[in-house]
């Protein structure tokens, strides 16, 4: 078509406000390594050159989880381990752990490294085998992320899997474009 037909229907595009969700996760755990409960040790000496966490949201039709990992190393890190694929256990409150060779609830993407080279991220979505069995420990904090590493095949971080205090705003503009009718959209998680 001729470009004036054309700009009638962006301008009818603008001005129909689109749908936009602000969602937290449902999910999330701090995943450390230096846990009095679950001492974790490289060549004899306590591993604590790494921290994360994960976050977990079941998806709005209810068929699938949406994970979130993310590792970072300390400043003074000098050596990093290779990572193995992470898991979900349960059910086990944060004093338990699963025995070896128990298989767990959900297994996940192994973290890859990213552009500032301290920094490692996975982000998946998962159906597991028993999702209803996986969703009970969740609701009743009976359920933990473990991440192994070729130093600490067992698991070197870990975290226990809470229901997370989310807030959620929406952000207007003060200035909102009033003349052109465009209001600027946006949203604010924060988790407590």
């Amino acid at each position: 078509g001729h470009p004036i037909q054309i700009i009638p229907l962006i301008l009818a595009a603008l001005l129909i406000p689109p749908a936009v969700h602000a969602s937290c996760p449902t999910y999330a755990a701090w995943l450390d390594a230096s846990n009095e409960i679950h001492p974790v040790y490289c060549a004899g000496v306590p591993c604590n050159n790494l921290k994360g966490f994960a976050t977990v949201a079941l998806s709005p039709d209810g068929t699938y989880l949406e994970v979130t990992l993310q590792v970072q190393a300390t400043p003074d890190s000098a050596a990093i381990p290779l990572f193995l694929p992470p898991a979900i256990y349960g059910p086990y409150d944060a004093t338990q752990e699963a025995a070896a060779g128990v298989a767990p609830l959900a297994t996940l993407s192994v973290p890859s490294l990213s552009l500032d080279q301290s920094l490692w991220s996975s982000s998946s979505r998962i159906k597991p085998a028993d999702l209803p069995k996986l969703m009970d420990a969740l609701r009743n904090g009976l359920a933990y992320v473990n991440v192994p590493t070729d130093r600490v095949p067992t698991g070197e971080l870990r975290g226990q899997l809470q229901v997370v205090t989310c807030l959620e705003a929406e952000l207007n503009s003060a200035t909102a474009c009033a003349a052109s009718n465009l209001h600027p959209y946006a949203f604010a998680n924060v988790l407590l």
